[in-house]
């Protein structure tokens, strides 16, 4: 903590302005909603350096691993990487999605499921399954081999990320409609199987059992989620239900005092909510009760990261919050300005992005600034409030893991929900029955 602090004022003296030569270092490519043609599209790719040791100690920190994810030339780039509790997601917007293993960034597996350039979604996951979605397609993947288990034709073109359970798969479209369909116990013949009783070999495109659609009054545009026996869905317009997993029927509805502003956070049952009216709400999901309301400076425009201790929050230009996830109530409030994105945590210090791209250290107990280092190449954002790990991506394909000294094992700051290890028992005919929620719940 000494050698951090002590540099402060030198390290806080040599940053920089955004940098001019930086320029000469990138190019464009093509990329954008019909990624692949050869119009309409542009991106920034940079290559940048692994930190090296000696920039890296004056900050406490050390190199954990790094690994450069294969892209398609100067054409491809990353998507985006997901941070699991056992791997990590990397999707290539070419379409090649490669699984690593946190600890020490070896490839799991690697597959390229579906038509080339065709990304525009996340991937969802189960316990034992990775859906991809290719254009019209959803892909199936065995979460422990990659191995491709089954494809579906979709009914509509997707409007967010599915989620999905042990049994369903529950898909919000573009047309208002979140359509929910029974996983189909198959696998291409001759691949292990996965773990469920009934599980039978059958390759190539499948018909998915379809149960039952909600219509929504407005787009449905955030992943469900899924607690218990409810699906809970967030609308544009700030309208948050809950419908039953077994059939169309709504259990409550609960409405923001303006539209959505970013996407919810969420901590088991608990889902907090970002309008734009500046508030972020605490619902717990299953009864559909406010617990609390927070308001910040300014609107929240980053999705709420959310640990087993804390939510941090990055209102527009006001600087990073971080609140007791219990109550709400804020332990310090916007003390750095400059940062613009949250990246990870540990018992000690909290790391953040600034708009130059550099990164932050800041005292956990504090918010007080300690000191940068200059990140400004790794364009690709990653968030990862599961662990104290800190990722750093670059549409090159490099993927940075490093950690504080004090912590050479992976310091798990959100402990991820039981896996369960066989697929629910079936639903009784009689669910329970609709409740109205609370209009409103104790809020500061």
């Amino acid at each position: 903590m000494k050698k951090l602090t002590g540099l402060l004022v030198v390290l806080l003296l040599s940053a920089l302005p955004a940098r001019a030569q930086d320029l000469s270092k990138t190019y464009s490519r093509p990329t954008g909603p019909n990624v692949g043609s050869a119009v309409d599209m542009e991106q920034v790719l940079t290559h940048p350096a692994v930190p090296s040791p000696k920039a890296l100690d004056r900050l406490n920190l050390q190199l954990a691993w790094h690994v450069y994810v294969p892209i398609d030339g100067r054409r491809d780039g990353l998507f985006g990487v997901q941070i699991l509790d056992d791997m990590i997601l990397v999707q290539s917007c070419s379409g090649m999605i490669t699984a690593l293993d946190p600890r020490d960034g070896s490839t799991l597996w690697r597959a390229s499921p579906g038509a080339s350039y065709r990304v525009s979604l996340p991937a969802a996951f189960n316990s034992y399954l990775v859906f991809v979605a290719r254009g019209s397609m959803l892909f199936a993947l065995d979460r422990k081999t990659g191995q491709q288990q089954w494809q579906f034709a979709l009914p509509e073109t997707l409007a967010a990320t599915p989620a999905a359970d042990e049994d369903r798969i529950y898909l919000p479209a573009h047309n208002n409609r979140m359509y929910v369909y029974q996983i189909p116990r198959t696998a291409p013949e001759g691949s292990p199987s996965p773990n469920r009783p009934g599980f039978q070999a059958r390759p190539g495109l499948t018909d998915i059992e379809y149960q039952f659609d909600y219509v929504s009054q407005s787009p449905l545009e955030q992943q469900p989620l899924l607690v218990e026996d409810l699906v809970v869905l967030a609308a544009t317009d700030g309208t948050f239900f809950a419908i039953s997993k077994y059939e169309r029927k709504l259990v409550y509805q609960f409405k923001a005092e303006s539209f959505l502003s970013a996407s919810p956070g969420y901590y088991r049952n608990m889902a907090y909510v970002a309008s734009q009216d500046f508030n972020l709400y605490a619902l717990d999901v299953v009864p559909g009760r406010i617990v609390w309301t927070f308001t910040g400076a300014a609107p929240i425009l980053e999705k709420p990261r959310v640990q087993d201790q804390d939510i941090y929050l990055v209102p527009y230009r006001a600087g990073l919050y971080r609140l007791d996830r219990r109550n709400g109530e804020p332990l310090w409030r916007g003390p750095n300005e400059k940062v613009q994105r949250f990246v990870a945590a540990n018992p000690k210090f909290v790391y953040g992005v600034d708009r130059l791209g550099r990164l932050l250290i800041l005292d956990r107990a504090s918010g007080a600034d300690l000191a940068l280092l200059d990140t400004s190449d790794f364009v690709v954002p990653v968030s990862n409030d599961l662990t104290d790990r800190i990722f750093l991506a670059a549409n090159d394909g490099l993927l940075v893991c490093l950690h504080d000294r004090a912590y050479p094992n992976a310091v798990v700051m959100k402990a991820p929900p039981p896996r369960p290890g066989n697929p629910p028992a079936r639903p009784a005919q009689n669910q329970p029955a609709a409740t109205a929620p609370a209009s409103s719940g104790a809020g500061r």
